[in-house]
């Protein structure tokens, strides 16, 4: 890890405690794992959730973009 990698400003930027941002990290991580296990099952049996890769990669690019309103979602 580089030195201008390391951002000690960054929850200040985005307006978080660290509990809050260390919540909203886990819970993206969360949907992450369980999105990787879909696509791996996706990718050996075709036609088993093939409608809901796309919406759920969709709605997390989403999520990324308003972080109150998936604090105010999921993490109330």
């Amino acid at each position: 890890m580089k030195k201008q990698d390391l951002n000690f400003k960054h929850l200040k930027e985005i307006n978080e405690s660290y509990i809050e941002h260390m919540s909203v990290a886990l819970w993206y991580a969360y949907r992450l794992f369980k999105l990787t296990l879909k696509v791996i099952v996706h990718a050996i049996i075709p036609f088993v959730w093939h409608n809901e890769i796309d919406p759920s990669v969709r709605k997390l690019n989403q999520d990324r973009h308003d972080r109150a309103c998936l604090k105010s979602r999921y993490l109330s």
